[in-house]
């Protein structure tokens, strides 16, 4: 993965990454022949820590390529 950029903060029980990227290039050669390029991916991403597992959260996750614009929320 090269272009990603943002802000990281993290401890034992969880953390949060700020995401304000562009021109991030991904290789995943096992499934791609070519490199995926997103002109642009921004949102906060918020992850915590119980004795159930790790939570993941998200209200705003932008994601837009040359073929795609996406904004999305997720909860995992």
């Amino acid at each position: 993965m090269e272009g990603l950029t943002g802000s990281l903060a993290a401890d034992g029980d969880g953390g949060r990454l700020q995401l304000d990227s562009r021109g991030v290039d991904v290789t995943l050669s096992q499934w791609f022949r070519e490199v995926l390029r997103a002109e642009t991916l921004k949102g906060l991403l918020i992850w915590r820590a119980s004795s159930d597992g790790v939570r993941f959260l998200s209200d705003d996750i932008t994601l837009r390529t040359a073929a795609i614009d996406i904004k999305s929320r997720l909860e995992l």
